[in-house]
């Protein structure tokens, strides 16, 4: 049915391919933009604004796949549970698996991803997190990872829609006209739009020229991971200088790092709370000039008690990794035998994360030491 008010409606809700080729096509040109100023603050927004549009491109795949699983499950695929659906709904990388192992028998989707384009998507989106959850960036790889991204959301786009389906007329007119306002070069008079083939030519035309070689990604994260490696060892030369005590300062990275990954315990958080509710009361007794209660003292030790044993308890099962040695190298020789840029991405990704807990284990344990040893000036002074 050809109508005005079912085309608008369709715009309104995106169910129009060719809508959908257009509007994604400027966020892609925007996040081209975005990346060839080259500045922090213009590729983290590169960054973020990629991970969105991949995530409602996987999004729109996943509901297909649901709607065909539940209709014509025997021909044209499975059958996902309400666990799974749940599961590829919340977690991205859910999404890519579910996606990757698919197969259109009967409507011709082409394969959406590929193995390599995966492992970009997913380190992308890890440190797409780490920007928008955290406010923090890898400074060596940004500039890389966003040319990545755009590549590997780019060819998503481009392999996003049928093959065989074509509109003609005023609408397919439209779209094409606003794509060639966009810079894309559609030569000719062709009245007629089909969505594949235009989402591969906007995929084209937008990665031009931001292709990343795996030598040169390789290079500049071998001198990266090189540079904190000696960074490290300086820090903690400095601390060794600066007087904290060789054994103790093993013991303190230890549990600081035992700390970031229990820290959220729910044990320790109920005790926790319990012994900050003893305490205010006996603080409050204190304060209308009451006697002490021995039975809060009682059950404030017992508190503690229970609170030292599971501390000791997680510690006794947790094996640090941020300053273990083994643990290191293993990541160093997986890194240095990686020579494609998906591997490259994940090996570095995996070591990365244990040089930022090493990092914010020193960093904690340095600010606890200047803490002490100014308390320590300031008694000598005597203030």
């Amino acid at each position: 049915m050809d109508d005005p008010s079912l085309t608008e409606l369709a715009r309104r809700h995106h169910g129009l391919d060719n809508h959908v080729v257009v509007i994604t096509a400027e966020q892609l040109m925007h996040a081209r933009e975005l990346i060839t100023s080259g500045t922090v603050r213009e590729l983290r927004l590169a960054v973020i604004l990629l991970d969105h549009l991949v995530e409602v491109m996987l999004q729109r795949r996943l509901d297909y796949q649901i709607e065909q699983g539940d209709a014509h499950w025997i021909v044209r695929g499975r059958h996902y549970s309400g666990r799974e659906r749940k599961g590829m709904r919340r977690v991205f990388d859910a999404k890519l698996d579910a996606i990757l192992e698919y197969r259109d028998g009967i409507n011709g989707l082409p394969q959406m991803l590929t193995a390599s384009d995966v492992a970009i998507l997913s380190i992308s989106h890890a440190y797409r997190n780490d920007i928008y959850h955290r406010d923090t960036h890898n400074a060596t790889l940004l500039p890389l990872l966003a040319r990545l991204q755009l590549g590997a959301v780019s060819r998503t786009f481009a392999r996003s829609f049928h093959r065989n389906v074509r509109s003609w007329g005023g609408r397919a007119r439209e779209f094409r006209q606003r794509l060639a306002e966009l810079g894309f070069d559609l030569a000719g008079e062709d009245d007629s739009f089909n969505a594949w083939e235009m989402a591969e030519l906007c995929a084209r035309t937008v990665t031009a020229g931001n292709n990343v070689k795996a030598t040169d990604l390789r290079k500049a994260l071998k001198a990266d991971v090189a540079e904190r490696q000696r960074l490290e060892t300086e820090v903690l030369r400095a601390l060794s200088t600066a007087g904290f005590p060789d054994d103790l300062l093993q013991r303190a990275l230890f549990e600081t790092e035992l700390q970031a990954a229990h820290g959220e315990d729910d044990e320790l958080f109920r005790l926790t709370d319990e012994l900050a509710s003893l305490e205010k009361q006996q603080v409050d007794r204190y304060r209308q000039g009451l006697s002490n209660d021995d039975s809060l003292t009682r059950e404030r030790d017992k508190l503690l008690e229970s609170r030292n044993r599971r501390t000791a308890a997680l510690e006794a099962n947790f094996v640090a990794s941020a300053f273990d040695d083994t643990v290191r190298q293993a990541l160093l020789d997986r890194f240095q035998r990686a020579t494609k840029v998906p591997e490259i991405l994940t090996a570095y990704r995996e070591l990365d994360k244990q040089l930022r807990r090493t990092e914010e284990c020193l960093l904690t344990v340095a600010s606890e030491w200047e803490r002490h040893l100014e308390m320590e000036s300031d008694r000598l002074r005597g203030k």
